[in-house]
Formats: C-alpha cells, structure tokens, sequence
C-alpha cells in the first residue's frame, strides 16, 4: 500500500513540476543575458528597464500569432515574471492599457507607480513609470501631452494624442537627484516631421527639469524610429538631414527646431559600433525602435542583450508563446560620475 502511495505522490510532483515549466505563470528563470562594458570599472549606481508591453486593444494587429498567446491572461504573467528577473530600480512601460492589473502587481513587489493616459477617446493606453520606493522617492513629474505643440492648432497630422512624461527622484541614502523620462512616439514614417517635434518637446522639458535640479537625465521608450533617422540626430544634437521630400523637408524647416543638446544612447554600442538590428519584431517589420538615452554624466555598465532572430522567428514573430509582446525589454545598469 505504501508503494502505491509513495508511486503516486513521486508522479503527480513530477506531472507537477512538468506543467508548471508549461504554464506562463511560472517560465524558465536565467532567460536573460547581459553585456558589460570592459572600460566600465566604476560601481553601478542604478538600473532601468523600458518594455513597450503591447496594450490588450492592439493584440488583433498581430494576426500572426496564436490567438491563447494573445491572451491578456497569457501574457501578463509572462511580462510579471520579465520584470521579476530583470528587477531594476526603476521600469518605464508603454502601451499599458490595463493599469490597475500593472499598478497591483508592481506594489506587490515594492515599486510605486504612476500612469499617464494618453489624450485619445479611443485608444485609452499609456505610459508607466515605477520606482522601487524604498530607494527611491518621487520630488516632481510633469505630463508632457504632444497634442499642446503650437502646430496642433494649424496642421491636424500634429494631434496625434501620443504623451511623455519626465520625473526627478532622490535616492534616500545617498541624496543624490536623477531625472527620468519616458515617451511613446508616434509610429508613422510617412510622417516623420511629427514624431520629429514630439522628440523636440520632450527634450525641452526634459532640459528644463534638469537645469531645475542639476542632475543626469535619462530619457527611455518607444521612439518608434530607426537609429539612421532625424530623430535620433536630434538626440545626438545633429541637425536635420533633407529627406529628398519636398513636402516633409518644407514642414521640418517651419518648426524651426534647432538642435540644442547632445545626448547618447545605451545601446550604441551594443555590437561594439552599432545599435541592435531589432527591439521590436512583427510580421512585416522588424528594427530597432526602443532606445535609453542618457546625458553625459552617466555611463553604461551593463546592458541587457537582445534574443537572436531565431528566437524571434522560430513562432513566426513576436508575440509568441515565450515572449509577451511584439516589443523587447531592454535595460541598462548606468554608473554615475
């Protein structure tokens, strides 16, 4: 009688311990690797996170994948048990469209969070920043709303309802004041000059918050641009490159932006010289659009690799039974001079 029941237990913990591999809520730890940099010696001092988890009301978009993959309650257990492992201190999310679900399970885990909605009647997503509050706490945040730019007024390709916000935190024991921001560009290449004076407000602001305080800057998300276009030359403090488009090119001059500081990115050197060919991975597009820019005052030290496109392809694309959204996590462990 003994063995029977001995046997019985020995196979339901193995049938156990085999679904539980399966299941979403508890995936394969370790799945992430890093890059140091060599000519880093210096202590890091903080650690951030930007993933654009994919909002629920954008899912039927990805008509490639598996509809259960697609699932909210597939895949947020899956983007929990990401920003688990990756546990940096502070996580900057965009396309978050189910914010209470986000809001209780990063208090859970001893973050504060606040949420910016972007402007629109139909698309109800937002940005989320979170902060693990025992170290941290929150002096000052500012919504930046896009749809306020001076050429809302007269050109309606302008009111596209994407946000950004920028916030300044003190690190408790040390004191020591950093300012972080976070946006979601508008996606259209057609329409580069617009994502073009998003990118311009937001370093304005994020400018006048770091002058306020006089500390480092980290500005983190969707960019939805390639690493060769004018918005990450704005970035870099470069000016416009003419687009050949007569239209564009006239529209660009009219916003009368001038390039006016120089930031860099974590991930340029990702390869050694270049940034990743992709953080975001669809069906009929695949590049690198996700970017952490970083003011001078702070150096990478480690940087959180990108999957290989095997891994990205072996469902087709992304999302997929793994990974929760078309978009990839990136983080970058910084050093502070």
């Amino acid at each position: 009688m003994w063995y029977y029941l001995i046997s019985g237990v020995f196979i339901a913990l193995l049938l156990y311990s085999w679904f539980s591999k399966k299941s979403p809520e508890s995936p394969q730890t370790k799945r992430f690797s890093y890059k140091t940099f060599d000519d880093n010696n210096e202590p890091s001092a903080f650690s951030i996170t930007t993933f654009n988890t994919l909002a629920d009301m954008f899912t039927h978009f990805h008509y490639y994948t598996k509809p259960s993959y697609l699932d909210f309650n597939y895949r947020f257990p899956l983007i929990q048990s990401f920003l688990k492992e990756l546990d940096s201190d502070f996580i900057a999310l965009e396309e978050v469209d189910k914010y209470p679900e986000f809001e209780s399970f990063l208090s859970s885990i001893e973050y504060r969070s606040n949420f910016i909605e972007r402007s629109s009647m139909k698309a109800r997503d937002g940005l989320v920043l979170a902060w693990k509050w025992k170290k941290y706490h929150q002096i000052e945040t500012k919504r930046i709303d896009y749809n306020s730019h001076w050429k809302c007024d007269t050109n309606i390709n302008y009111k596209k309802d994407n946000v950004g916000f920028v916030s300044v935190f003190e690190e408790r024991q040390s004191k020591k004041l950093i300012v972080i921001a976070c946006t979601h560009l508008y996606w259209d290449p057609k329409l580069e000059y617009v994502k073009y004076a998003q990118a311009a407000m937001l370093i304005d602001e994020v400018i006048k918050m770091k002058n306020k305080y006089q500390c480092p800057v980290v500005i983190c998300g969707d960019f939805n641009s390639m690493p060769f276009s004018n918005v990450l030359n704005l970035f870099y403090g470069k000016p416009w490159k003419p687009t050949g488009n007569k239209e564009i090119d006239l529209e660009i001059e009219s916003l009368r932006i001038k390039p006016w500081f120089k930031f860099r990115s974590a991930y340029e050197r990702y390869d050694g010289k270049a940034h990743p060919k992709f953080s975001n991975f669809t069906l009929n597009f695949n590049g690198c659009i996700d970017y952490v820019f970083h003011t001078f005052e702070l150096k990478p030290k480690r940087i959180l690799m990108i999957p290989n496109e095997e891994v990205a392809t072996k469902e087709g694309a992304l999302p997929n039974s793994e990974y929760p959204s078309d978009h990839l996590p990136l983080k970058v462990e910084f050093s502070m001079s």
